[in-house]
């Protein structure tokens, strides 16, 4: 079961009660942005309210406003120590097929031809739609149990500027990944600035599924300028949450804590390639890590309700099938990465072993949970040919 829920406000407050501790905590905290992260741990009120809120107030809300040194005491770290007192998290390459990887590449190389390569974008937006390939095909591998919904979960009357982002909601519910796109990470204090967003994105989708009845459950998040990547994990189990770097470790090696994209050009296109493959595995890890909290999540509500109900739920053994599977599944493809990497040709039998281990884990799910789109079913090739 889950650990002791992180506290979070209980005072139920809503309409002009609401205004006031709004406007009271923006007086209190200097912004309105830090004022948000005070409401959610000071009251219980529904998110869209405070929506509705801002938009009438006409308040410029953007988490990119919060500076690194007012949001790392709140997760526990010292703004002087400039995010070096992190704590650290093992990462790993979740092994794709090499197929798989190449109709990545294609799709790259249709939208580099719609916006050019990345030392042509101008903007965060075309920086995201570059992105948007390294994982298109890979979250599409879960069959809509993990839905992109590519919106802000904080908003006011600029919804753009800076909030570039996707949010990854496993069955439309749970708020489990981030990735956070940055045009540019400039400076030291300006990557943290940019880190700061993260935690505080991540705060509010831990608020999001505490209100929705999920505890415990941890928040991963990638931060990416379109070249650099870098990767974290929110824990808000506790009175006081905390917030932890993703390293590689490999033997006899520094820790690694960020990948990055080679350099397009003429001479290094191949090199450019190579790159880009353990990107998109270790964006595989991630979602394979959100799949199987999400399952975790679902399966733990059914074993509470049954236990409450005195009575098994019938979705409960369909929970834990998937889960089991999921589990294999993610260690099947970290087993494929690190095979893969010592030039072993059994990396890819484990690959395949791994998509079958996903493919039964999306069955088992309750059908009620199941959900599928398949356009090409309704395909008809006599009638599309003269339509």
């Amino acid at each position: 079961m889950t650990s002791k829920k992180r506290r979070r406000g209980t005072v139920k407050i809503t309409g002009d009660k609401l205004i006031a501790a709004l406007e009271s905590a923006i007086s209190s905290q200097g912004s309105a942005e830090l004022a948000i992260l005070h409401l959610f741990n000071s009251y219980d009120f529904h998110l869209a309210d405070l929506q509705l809120l801002l938009q009438a107030k006409g308040l410029d809300i953007s988490f990119s406003n919060i500076p690194y040194r007012d949001i790392a005491p709140r997760v526990g770290l010292d703004p002087l120590l400039k995010g070096n007192d992190m704590q650290a998290f093992d990462i790993h390459r979740a092994r794709i097929p090499t197929a798989l990887f190449k109709a990545i590449v294609e799709d790259l190389g249709i939208v580099m031809n719609q916006y050019g390569e990345p030392r042509d974008h101008k903007n965060e937006e075309a920086r995201s739609r570059f992105l948007a390939p390294l994982f298109n095909r890979t979250v599409a591998l879960f069959k809509l149990t993990i839905v992109n919904t590519p919106e802000s979960m904080i908003y006011g009357r600029i919804t753009t500027r800076g909030r570039i982002k996707y949010y990854f909601l496993v069955f439309g519910r749970l708020s489990i990944l981030v990735i956070e796109v940055k045009y540019k990470l400039g400076d030291a204090d300006e990557r943290l600035d940019a880190i700061a967003q993260v935690i505080a994105e991540c705060d509010a989708c831990d608020h999001a599924n505490d209100r929705a009845g999920f505890h415990s459950f941890p928040i991963y998040a990638v931060l990416c300028d379109g070249i650099t990547f870098e990767f974290f994990s929110f824990n808000g189990k506790t009175a006081q949450p905390t917030f932890s770097r993703g390293v590689f470790r490999l033997p006899n090696a520094e820790p690694i804590e960020t990948l990055a994209v080679g350099i397009y050009g003429s001479n290094t296109n191949a090199e450019f390639i190579f790159s880009l493959r353990p990107i998109c595995e270790t964006l595989f890890y991630f979602l394979l890590l959100a799949y199987r909290t999400g399952i975790e999540a679902y399966m733990e509500r059914s074993v509470a309700c049954g236990s409450r109900d005195n009575r098994p739920r019938e979705s409960t053994p369909g929970w834990k099938e998937a889960h089991a599977l999921a589990c294999n599944a993610l260690t099947l493809a970290v087993e494929a990465g690190a095979k893969a990497a010592n030039r072993d040709e059994a990396a890819n039998e484990k690959t395949e072993e791994a998509l079958r281990c996903l493919q039964e884990s999306l069955a088992a799910i309750p059908a009620s949970h199941r959900r599928d789109i398949d356009l090409m079913r309704s395909w008809d090739e006599e009638r599309v040919e003269f339509c």
